[in-house]
């Protein structure tokens, strides 16, 4: 991993960077001992750090430096080896995978010992670490609170639980409850409250060297009067900032009163954006939450803010500013791809992908792209794509459908070609005969005879690209179009890439797929395994929401296995891609599609075919410019 990051960090021209400027430290608690301390640090910060460090020493040309481990978003390190009575500068390091900062320099003090700074270090019993719980659950008279032991000190903590008070910093002195002994997490509930107020908690631990606490927490309970309030709702910070897409979420710690019958994120260029502007659902209830914003623009600034709704109306948490990245690679991709640049034949042209396979809304006649590379839609059971908080389905595919389907007969994009069957919700065949169902996706006459004509020339509009506008991509026919079964080909098996890398098997975000690497792709961005090995299993190359945020800022692709559907039966979800060609069979009635499974990639230049009937993934692209 470290020779990982520190190409990363060398590599600017290759990567984009994510300022980081904006990492906002709230507050920092150093406790000490004679020679050791312990360290918290609030922050906040736009993106994802990779690594945080507490650089410190007696000489400011002479630091040493801890990684922090990460709770939420509290930095935490436990300082041993210190030397008595002796004054330490410190300042906290940042990474965020493409470069660095440093906080201004301070100071902390360790304890006076016998040694009086002149004796080697020795083993000493120190304060327990503890962390301060958000406050949840909150009523008119009551709340639930509670924290973590992280570190006993070296002596049994034989007390923990919690304090509150009106005022700030609570303390064993004012009102408190235990809540058992030992190390680990806890919670309990505080009754006895006063409606409408405001009261600070902490969490506290004590063991013979005394009494430790968390960071102080403020909550306010609710007013009375039998009617509901607005909810309580927190912003979480923005994660996995890609050229197009971002993650964020948040907690709603009170319903005021009332059912929370929706949750989410709304976002927009504008600060304090609202429901009316692009929003997400999800979920209900009380408690934490996450979601992505797809289809955003590249270094783009844009606002988010988490909202719950009960019967009271709307409440919003805090707005949060973060700025995507700038697309991978060379050139400037149009709306709805991504900005990876991929050869497709021997004379050297070259496309972009779409940001997400294709997506249609019979109800509407909506098309869109995917707002994720990893999203599909699958059988109701399996799939990512949600519609009015339901689940969609390919299985329910019909011309009155409200959901969302993205397996589609072959030619399927509602230009009436004079065959039986061209429009995305048709599923049906023709059974006179064993072939007489794929003349119905065939082009010409349904006689026999003329069915080999490919998407292109004079049937173009058969290709749901150039027939459709795309409402996330540029919302306008004759953009974008489907390759060739020798494009296809020429993608997975030929071109040269500056890494040597074409594609790789993975699991994106717990999903299955393909990933393919533009082709000034560099290994420095990200490392894989088993490349251009389609015999490779999916577990193979596991992303994390984070890594795939610089991998597809570096113009990197992602096909879902998304499964295949024969009629509305909906099989082999997860673990089968199909992704259509504009190529039919000669002298056949299917059509050539690229393929993949859990054993093998098999593109359509080595023959792999299937029924124009049959439902197939659509991954379209456009012509670099």
């Amino acid at each position: 991993m470290l020779l990982v990051l520190v190409a990363a960090l060398s590599s600017c021209k290759k990567t984009p960077e994510v300022n980081l400027k904006y990492v906002d430290v709230e507050r920092d608690l150093v406790t000490v001992g004679t020679t050791t301390a312990n360290i918290q640090c609030d922050y906040e910060y736009i993106a994802t750090l990779k690594k945080a460090y507490f650089c410190y020493g007696e000489s400011e040309t002479n630091m040493n430096s801890a990684e922090m481990r990460v709770v939420q978003n509290t930095l935490y390190v436990e300082l041993i080896g210190l030397r008595e009575n002796t004054t330490y500068s410190y300042y906290y390091e940042f990474h965020n995978g493409f470069n660095s900062m440093r906080t201004v320099l301070k100071t902390f003090k360790t304890e006076a010992g016998n040694g009086g700074g002149n004796e080697p270090p020795t083993p000493e019993i120190t304060l327990p670490t503890v962390i301060t719980a958000s406050v949840t659950e909150i009523t008119t008279n009551s709340a639930k609170g509670g924290g973590e032991v992280t570190n006993d000190g070296g002596a049994e903590v034989t007390e923990r639980g919690i304090c509150w008070s009106t005022n700030a910093n609570p303390s064993l002195n004012d009102s408190h409850v235990a809540v058992g002994t030992g190390v680990g997490a806890f919670n309990a509930t505080v009754s006895g409250l006063n409606e409408n107020t405001t009261y600070h908690v902490r969490a506290y631990a004590i063991n013979e060297k005394g009494t430790a606490y968390g960071l102080d927490v403020e909550f306010a309970t609710l007013p009375s009067g039998g009617t509901a309030q607005l909810p309580t709702v927190v912003t979480n910070s923005v994660t996995g900032i890609t050229a197009h897409t971002a993650v964020c979420g948040g907690e709603v710690t009170s319903d005021g009163g009332a059912e929370v019958t929706e949750r989410g994120i709304c976002w927009g260029t504008n600060a304090n954006p609202t429901i009316s502007n692009s929003h997400t659902s999800a979920g209900s209830g009380m408690g934490a939450f996450s979601a992505t914003m797809g289809g955003l623009s590249a270094n783009t600034t844009y606002y988010v803010r988490a909202y719950a709704i009960n019967e009271a109306g709307t409440a919003y948490g805090s707005d949060k500013e973060f700025t995507t990245l700038e697309g991978g690679g060379s050139g400037n991709a149009p709306e709805g791809a991504i900005n990876g640049k991929f050869t497709v034949n021997s004379s050297g042209d070259q496309v972009y992908f779409s940001q997400g396979n294709l997506q249609y809304q019979a109800s509407t006649n909506t098309w869109r792209f995917a707002e994720n590379q990893w999203d599909y839609v699958g059988d109701g059971i399996m799939g990512t794509v949600f519609e009015n908080d339901t689940q969609c389905n390919n299985s329910l595919i019909s011309a009155s459908y409200s959901g969302w389907i993205d397996l589609f007969g072959w030619g399927s994009s509602g230009w009436d070609n004079g065959n039986v069957y061209y429009q995305p919700y048709d599923w049906e065949h023709l059974t006179e005969e064993w072939n007489a169902y794929d003349f119905a996706y065939g082009w010409g006459p349904t006689d026999g005879t003329n069915y080999h004509y490919n998407l292109t020339g004079d049937y173009a509009n058969a290709d749901w690209g150039v027939y459709n506008a795309i409402s996330n991509g540029g919302n306008a026919p004759n953009l974008w179009r489907t390759l060739t079964k020798s494009e296809w080909d020429y993608v997975f098996n030929t071109r040269t890439t500056s890494s040597g890398i074409r594609f790789a098997k993975g699991s994106m975000n717990g999903v299955n797929g393909v990933i393919l690497l533009p082709d000034d792709w560099s290994s420095a961005v990200h490392a894989l395994n088993y490349p251009n090995r389609g015999d490779a299993p999916y577990s193979i190359n596991e992303i994390s929401m984070a890594e795939w945020g610089a991998m597809e800022s570096a113009g990197a692709i992602f096909l879902p296995a998304a499964g295949g559907r024969g009629g509305t039966s909906v099989p082999t979800v997860g673990e089968h891609g199909g992704y259509w060609s504009s190529t039919c069979l000669l002298n056949s009635l299917s059509a050539c599609c690229a393929h993949f499974d859990s054993r093998g990639v098999y593109t359509s230049g080595n023959g792999y075919y299937t029924d124009r009937w049959g439902g197939c993934s659509v991954r379209l692209a456009c012509v670099c410019q």
